[in-house]
């Protein structure tokens, strides 16, 4: 897991929730946005997944949408699941990580 930062750019940095100093940086967050940000949603989620935290109108939607790229191949099978996981197989699993519109339009909003 990881939190993101989003800029009114549309850019976005991650920080690994493991890293140095992660529970002073979520308490000084937590303060500044008046929110618990310890609290994770995404800890027993199997699937990858993205919520948006703050601002608190858009808190729990989605924050990432993620396209196949145009010679994405699905594994099919168990085997070629295993095999694709490790990059190995005849297999094209990549696929484009973009802002979801929601949050895109808040950042144009926050712009203006």
């Amino acid at each position: 897991m990881v939190f993101t930062f989003v800029t009114k750019d549309g850019q976005w940095q991650s920080i690994p929730w493991y890293a140095d100093n992660i529970d002073e940086l979520t308490q000084y967050l937590s303060d500044k946005f008046h929110q618990d940000l310890n609290e994770t949603y995404l800890a027993n989620s199997t699937e990858w997944k993205s919520i948006v935290r703050y601002p608190t109108h858009l808190k729990e939607k989605t924050l990432f949408t993620l396209t196949p790229c145009a010679t994405y191949k699905e594994p099919k099978t168990f085997l070629d699941k295993i095999l694709s996981s490790v990059g190995f197989g005849n297999l094209d699993t990549t696929q484009n990580i973009t802002l979801t519109e929601e949050v895109q339009t808040e950042l144009t909003n926050a712009s203006r």
